[in-house]
Parts: structure tokens; sequence; C-alpha cells
């Protein structure tokens, strides 16, 4: 679970950063898992990547392609 959310969160950065935004215009992010029992981990990593104050969320627990545990997608606003 951590290495794929960290994975994550890093591709994140770089389709935001191809936009020219970056983690400070996201406004609104989409949690997908496979199970809501890694909440609290992907949550841990995820406030570590995300500077305050952090954008509305909305998680919900889903059945992902292959052997994907996480997916996220966020809504971002270039300044």
């Amino acid at each position: 679970m951590a290495i794929q959310t960290k994975a994550t969160l890093e591709s994140c950065l770089v389709q935001l950063k191809n936009a020219g935004c970056d983690f400070n215009d996201v406004f609104k992010v989409n949690v997908y898992l496979t199970d809501l029992a890694n909440w609290p981990e992907f949550n841990r990593i995820y406030l570590g990547f995300m500077p305050k104050p952090l954008p509305v969320r909305t998680a919900v627990q889903a059945g992902l392609l292959h052997n994907f545990l996480v997916e996220v997608d966020m809504w971002a606003a270039k300044p």
C-alpha cells in the first residue's frame, strides 16, 4: 500500500506540473481504495505530500484494475 500510494501521488504531481500546477493548486481529491481498512496508511502518506490547507476529499472503496490498491484523481485550478 505504501509503495503504491507514494507512486500514485508522485504521478499526480508530474501530471499537475505538466499543466502548470502543483499540489498547492489542488482543490478536490477523489481517493479509490480496494479496501477502506487501508485508509490510515494512505492518509499518513498523503499528509506528507499535501500542503495545508488540505483540499476537500472523497474516499470510496472500489474494485480497481490489475493489482492496484489505490487510485487518486485530483482537481486543480491554475493560479
